[in-house]
């Protein structure tokens, strides 16, 4: 074969693979909110330490990822929310990775911002922080008032029986109307405390107190009521509606 037709034929398979053989692909540098998405846990509680891992992806419109974009993620509705940065610039699968928590219960919009291409996507997913469970049984029973003495002119002695277990503490409400509690000590004592002295009272002024077992996160039931006068003696009233 003379060189003259080595050269038509090289000629004519250079002209055949431009026009026949696909070209390759090459990803747009713009993203597109259509192919791009947000994956996150759709609930997670609202309890300031538990995070959520917030996966971004970026695809230009024909679904190619796109690499190398720096991107951050932002909850701006939500004043409980931390969010932090893992991995804020896409890989080779357009993937961007953040944490968020949140001290607050509520259905926040995730927003996303490609600041490389200085496109913003509004709402590209969302987040539902819970509010967190509680699932301590409650007491076993419920505590009977059964005494209220005067200590001086301004403090009261309170005994009880103790509810059955499970209780890790007592909660002590009073008043100085029936049925409303507006004074009160969270935590009186741990289970086995059947007593309480109560101060800073007004001498003279007539009180009523409730109690009720606490199991952890789970309240129990308040007490039959008792009222006394500072520096006088217990006049037990029946058990209250329970609240």
């Amino acid at each position: 074969m003379s060189c003259k037709g080595c050269f038509v034929i090289s000629i004519c398979f250079i002209l055949f693979s431009f026009f026949l053989l696909p070209l390759p692909t090459r990803a747009d540098s713009t993203p597109n909110e259509g192919h791009s998405s947000l994956s996150v846990n759709s609930s997670v509680p609202a309890d300031g330490q538990t995070t959520a891992i917030v996966t971004v992806t970026l695809r230009d419109s024909s679904g190619n990822p796109i690499n190398g974009h720096s991107v951050v993620l932002s909850d701006s509705s939500n004043s409980g929310v931390t969010i932090t940065i893992i991995s804020g610039t896409t890989d080779g699968n357009g993937h961007a990775l953040f944490s968020i928590k949140s001290s607050k219960a509520q259905t926040d919009n995730l927003d996303v911002t490609d600041t490389t291409a200085n496109i913003k996507f509004y709402t590209l997913g969302k987040i539902t922080f819970t509010i967190a469970g509680c699932y301590d049984s409650p007491p076993g029973s419920t505590p009977q008032l059964i005494s209220a003495f005067a200590k001086g002119s301004n403090q009261i002695v309170l005994t009880w029986t103790g509810a059955a277990s499970p209780v890790s503490h007592y909660l002590l409400s009073y008043g100085f109307t029936s049925g409303q509690y507006i004074y009160g000590n969270p935590n009186v004592g741990g289970q086995g405390t059947t007593s309480y002295t109560v101060g800073s009272l007004s001498p003279g002024k007539k009180y009523y107190f409730v109690v009720k077992a606490v199991n952890g996160c789970t309240p129990g039931n308040f007490s039959n009521e008792v009222s006394t006068i500072a520096g006088g003696s217990v006049v037990n009233t029946p058990t209250p509606e329970q609240i």
